[in-house]
């Protein structure tokens, strides 16, 4: 887990460090200041069968699991054609990247990723808790392109994306329209290389749902990845849709209608 100190604000990686009496005490690295985080016992016992029960009885979950950041795997609903071994690495490649994106964007809801055919959502239930969804994405439901597209059909011109930024695989900005993109630079790097090589080519999108619903999708173009920032009364489906639809029909990234700064 990353935890940001009280006094200073500086990040301080915890992932490993045990828990004394459920806190994560620890000194910042930066300043030295003594910080003393509530984040609760590890549960050995599975998610609560309300949870499970809720979550499969939507038509399109196939499997779900549950997974804590230091246990490792502990209720496993995943088809049985996956083994223990496969929905572990499923489980340490997406929480990870629940965490790359808590640590740059705190106000984060959950994860959802395309791979193939498969939706992955991932959602924290408690600090070092997660649960997995997969569900199927029969006949693209959901990320239909249905005129959200303008005349120009370039990434800068859909309607929906408020900015946009793309990154090489070394996480180096090559262009974008944003007035600070550091932070989003950051996060298209780690998740890159965390979901690039989770999904090889099968990998789509990911998406980071937040509180002010500012969401961030990302997406691989060759050997680059492309972050936009959606507006608000946007659907992450549809817009999803209609950036994918976009790089299916052209070839490179001068075709894409994306500036230079």
């Amino acid at each position: 887990m990353i935890f940001f100190c009280e006094e200073c604000g500086e990040k301080n990686d915890l992932e490993d460090m045990p828990l004394v009496d459920g806190k994560a005490v620890f000194r910042c690295r930066g300043c030295g200041y003594g910080n003393a985080y509530s984040v609760g016992k590890p549960e050995a016992g599975p998610v609560s069968k309300s949870t499970l029960k809720k979550n499969r009885s939507f038509p399109q979950v196939i499997g779900l699991f549950s997974y804590h950041t230091q246990n490792g795997l502990m209720e496993n609903q995943m088809p049985a054609i996956l083994s223990r071994a496969d929905v572990e690495t499923l489980g340490q490649t997406f929480t990870h990247a629940h965490g790359d994106g808590w640590s740059l964007y705190p106000d984060i809801k959950e994860v959802s990723v395309l791979i193939g055919d498969k939706y992955f959502t991932v959602q924290m239930l408690k600090p070092q808790f997660f649960v997995v969804i997969v569900a199927r994405n029969d006949s693209d439901r959901g990320i239909l392109i249905d005129g959200v597209l303008t005349n120009d059909s370039t990434i800068g011109r859909i309607r929906g994306i408020d900015n946009y930024l793309l990154v090489d695989c070394q996480g180096n900005v090559l262009t974008h329209d944003m007035e600070t993109p550091e932070t989003l630079s950051k996060l298209l790097h780690l998740w890159g290389q965390r979901l690039s090589t989770l999904g090889g080519k099968s990998f789509k999108f990911a998406s980071l749902s937040r509180m002010n619903n500012r969401d961030i999708l990302m997406f691989p173009v060759g050997n680059c990845f492309l972050g936009v920032v959606k507006k608000t009364n946007m659907d992450n489906g549809q817009l999803a849709g209609s950036v994918m639809g976009i790089l299916a029909s052209h070839s490179g990234r001068r075709d894409l209608g994306l500036g230079n700064k």
